[in-house]
């Protein structure tokens, strides 16, 4: 991978080219600080476009805003499911209770 950077690249990953440079620039910051390239040869030592290579790589996804929404109204079913699947196994629980001190 060469040091150059593809707008074009970039802009396909998100909604919002500003999500992009957010999250290059946070990455930028872990690099800074020591965290580790998630690319195998890095062809650059700055952490800006270090961050930039992973994007365009796939390493780090851009979320955009549709998929945080679809994930949110995922995990809000998921949990109802949970909740009424404990909700039931305690109704029932306590059914059985009721039956078996009630025979004995």
């Amino acid at each position: 991978m060469d040091n150059k950077i593809s707008m074009q690249a970039l802009i396909g990953k998100t909604d919002n080219i500003y999500k992009v440079v957010r999250v290059a620039s946070l990455r930028a910051k872990e690099l800074n600080m020591g965290g580790k390239s998630l690319l195998d040869k890095p062809t650059s030592k700055n952490y800006a476009t270090i961050a930039l290579q992973e994007i365009i790589a796939d390493k780090i996804h851009v979320v955009k805003k549709s998929e945080v929404l679809e994930q949110q109204d995922n995990n809000e079913t998921q949990q109802d499911k949970v909740k009424n699947i404990f909700k039931d196994d305690n109704e029932d629980g306590g059914e059985e209770t009721a039956t078996e001190d009630s025979q004995e």
